[in-house]
C-alpha cells in the first residue's frame, strides 16, 4: 500500500502569492461540496442512462430493445426530478466563482516524505531529466464510451500500475547516439516498457476524484501532483467541466497556474481546454536550478484553433517564467508539451506547422513542416482498434508500431484535410488494387508531443541589474533593445552577449542537420540529424540538448494515445 499523502496548499513564490492566489480560499471546499451535492445526481443518472446507448467495441451489439436500453428509460425520468437540484447547485457553483475567484486552479498533493517509498531525484543520476506525456482517457464515461474506451473505474488502477513500472536501463544509453539506419528501424524507440520518468504530464484526468486516487497510485513512483486544475469562469468553462490536465513530478513544485485558452467552440466551451504551468525544484543537479513545464490540452475537431492556442501557451510560459524566476535561480530547461490534437504532416494542420514557435521550441521528431524524422510514429490511435489482439499485448503492439504497413492498420496517416468526427472511425485507405502498402505520410498522425525551448542553462543574477534575460532565440532583439536603454557594466554586457550567441547557435542546429544529406545513414546518428553536431561535441556545453526519444506501448488498449517520453542532458556546471 502506498503511503497516505499529505494536503497542503502549494507554497507559491513571493511574486506569485498575490491576492489573486491567497483570497478567501478556505469556505470554498465546503461549499463545492454542496454545490456538487446538488448536481451530481442528476449529472450521473444522465451519465449512466445514456451510456448503455453507446454500443463500443468490445461490447456485443444488442437490439434496441435489450435489457440496458430498456433500464435506461426509467433512469432518464428519473433524472427529471433532480433537474431543479441540479439548476439550484449550478447557480451555487456560479456564484462561488464570481464572487470568490481567487481560488487556486488546481489540487496540489505532496508525498509525506518522512514515509516516502517513492524514488527521489537525488538517487537518480545527475544531469539527465526525463519527460513523458501521454491522453490516458480517464475522462466521464460517456465520453470515455463515446471513444471506445472502458469505464474509467476499471481502466484507472491499470493505467496507475503500468505508468509506476519504469525500467532504468532504458536511460543508460540515449538513443538519439544510434545510426539512422539503425534508428529508421525504430526498435530502439518504440518500446514496450516505460523509461525511468521524472515528470509526468497527462491530459484527460477530467474529475478531481479521479485525479486524487490516480494521485494516490503513482506516489510510489511520484512525490509532487497537481490534479483537478481548472480556471472557472464564464469566459473559461461556463463553470462546468475542469480542464483534465494532471501532473507527477519527482522533482518539487515551487509554483503553478493554469490558463484557459480564448477561443473554444461548441461543447469545447464547457471545459477549460489550456495550458498547466509549472515551475519545478532541480536543485538536486545543482543549486538553485530550477525546471519550467507547460502541459496543454488543445481541443479536438477544430483545426482552426490550434494556432491560436500554441501562441497563447507560448505567451503563458514567457509571462510565467518572468513571474516566478527570483534571482539566483538558474534554469536548466523549459518544457512544453501535451495533446496538440495535431500533427506535423497532415494538410489540415499546416497553420500550427508554421507556426513561429518552432524557432523557439524544439521537436525531436520534426525535421520541418510536413516532415518528420525517420524515427517518428503516429500517437493518436484508430479508436475501433484498441481491443485487437495485436494492440493488447504491449510487445506485439510494439512490433505493430515498428512496421510501416502495419502500423496504418492501428494509427492514423497523417493525410487528414479535416478535422472531423469520421478520425474516429476511419480506415486506412488501400491503393487501387486494393492493398494497404507503406506511405511517408502512414500511421503518422503524431498530435502528443514534448518541446525543448532553446534556451541556454542561465541564471536571473542580473534582475537586480534592471534587466531580466530572455535568452530564447526568439526574443533576442528585445534584449538587445533592452540593452541600449540600460545602464549596464561592461561585465553585464559581455555576460548577455553571450548568452545571446549561444542561443543563435542553438537556432541553426537544425539547418546545419541538413547538410548529412550527402553522408550515409550508417555513418549519421540520429543526434547529429537533429543537431548538426556529434554527441560529444555537445556532451560538454552549457545547453539542454535532447538525447534519447521513447514511444511506450504500456498503454495500449488502455487509452486511443500512444505515450511520448523524451531524455533531456541538462547543464551540471555550478
Amino acid at each position: 500500500m502506498p503511503t497516505k499523502p499529505d494536503v497542503n496548499v502549494l507554497n507559491m513564490s513571493v511574486k506569485m502569492a498575490s491576492n489573486r492566489f491567497r483570497c478567501r480560499d478556505e469556505p470554498r471546499p465546503t461549499l463545492e461540496k454542496i454545490s456538487s451535492a446538488f448536481i451530481d445526481p442528476c449529472l450521473t443518472l444522465t451519465e449512466v442512462a445514456l451510456t448503455q446507448f453507446i454500443e463500443p467495441t468490445y461490447e456485443e451489439p444488442s437490439g434496441l430493445l435489450s435489457w440496458r436500453k430498456v433500464f435506461a428509460l426509467p433512469l432518464l425520468l428519473l433524472s427529471l426530478a433532480f433537474l431543479p437540484l441540479l439548476v439550484v447547485g449550478f447557480v451555487l457553483r456560479a456564484s462561488i466563482n464570481f464572487w470568490c475567484p481567487g481560488r487556486l486552479p488546481y489540487r496540489y498533493l505532496r508525498l509525506n516524505r518522512k514515509g516516502a517509498v517513492a524514488k527521489s531525484p537525488e538517487a537518480e543520476p545527475k544531469g539527465h531529466l526525463v519527460f513523458m506525456t501521454g491522453n490516458v482517457l480517464l475522462n466521464y464515461d460517456l465520453i470515455v464510451k463515446f471513444n471506445n474506451g472502458r469505464p474509467v473505474s476499471e481502466r484507472l488502477p491499470i493505467v496507475a500500475e503500468q505508468l509506476g513500472r519504469q525500467n532504468s536501463k532504458l536511460n543508460k544509453f540515449p538513443n538519439l547516439k544510434l545510426p539512422i539506419s539503425q534508428l529508421r528501424s525504430k526498435k530502439d524507440v518504440v518500446v514496450s516498457e516505460l523509461p525511468r520518468v521524472d515528470v509526468l504530464l497527462l491530459q484527460e484526468v477530467m474529475t478531481e476524484a479521479s485525479g486524487r486516487q490516480l494521485a494516490e497510485l503513482l506516489s510510489n513512483a511520484f512525490s509532487d501532483f497537481l490534479y483537478g486544475v481548472s480556471e472557472n469562469s464564464f469566459e473559461a468553462n461556463r463553470w462546468c467541466a475542469g480542464s483534465g490536465l494532471f501532473l507527477a513530478s519527482k522533482l518539487p513544485i515551487l509554483a503553478a497556474t493554469c490558463r484557459a485558452f480564448s477561443s473554444t467552440t461548441s461543447v469545447g466551451r464547457i471545459a477549460c481546454y489550456g495550458a498547466l504551468l509549472a515551475k519545478l525544484d532541480a536543485s538536486h543537479v545543482k543549486p538553485g536550478a530550477v525546471v519550467y513545464v507547460t502541459n496543454v490540452h488543445n481541443q479536438a475537431y477544430n483545426e482552426t484553433l490550434l494556432a491560436a492556442a500554441a501562441t497563447e501557451a507560448q505567451g503563458w510560459t514567457e509571462a510565467f517564467i518572468k513571474d516566478t524566476l527570483d534571482a539566483g535561480e538558474q534554469i536548466l530547461c523549459t518544457i512544453y508539451g501535451g495533446d496538440f490534437n495535431g500533427d506535423n504532416i497532415s494538410p489540415a494542420d499546416r497553420p500550427l506547422q508554421d507556426h513561429p514557435m518552432w524557432g523557439e521550441y524544439l521537436d525531436a521528431c520534426r525535421v520541418g513542416p510536413g516532415e518528420d524524422q525517420p524515427w517518428a510514429v503516429g500517437t493518436e490511435m484508430r479508436q475501433k482498434k484498441m481491443y485487437h489482439h495485436n494492440v493488447v499485448d504491449h510487445e506485439i503492439f510494439a512490433d505493430v508500431l515498428r512496421d510501416d504497413v502495419q502500423r496504418r492498420f492501428f494509427v492514423i496517416d497523417a493525410d487528414v484535410e479535416a478535422h472531423t468526427y469520421d478520425l474516429m472511425s476511419c480506415e486506412p485507405v488501400p491503393d487501387d488494387d486494393g492493398t494497404v502498402r507503406a506511405k511517408a505520410w502512414g500511421g503518422l498522425r503524431r498530435i502528443d508531443r514534448l518541446l525543448l525551448r532553446r534556451t541556454k542553462s542561465i541564471s536571473n543574477d542580473l534582475t537586480e541589474a534592471g534587466i531580466k534575460l530572455d535568452v530564447t532565440a526568439g526574443h533576442m532583439g528585445k534584449t538587445a533593445k533592452s540593452m541600449e536603454s540600460k545602464s549596464l557594466s561592461n561585465t553585464e554586457k559581455t555576460y548577455a552577449n553571450l548568452l545571446e550567441d549561444g542561443c543563435r547557435g542553438s537556432l541553426q542546429e537544425n539547418k546545419t542537420a541538413a547538410n548529412q544529406k550527402d553522408r550515409n545513414d550508417d555513418e549519421v546518428s540520429g543526434f547529429e540529424k537533429l543537431y548538426g553536431k556529434k554527441y560529444e561535441e555537445l556532451e560538454e556545453a552549457d545547453l539542454p540538448v535532447i538525447e534519447s526519444v521513447w514511444f511506450p506501448t504500456v498503454l495500449s488498449s488502455m487509452t486511443d494515445h500512444i505515450p511520448y517520453a523524451i531524455q533531456v542532458k541538462v547543464s551540471t556546471k555550478p
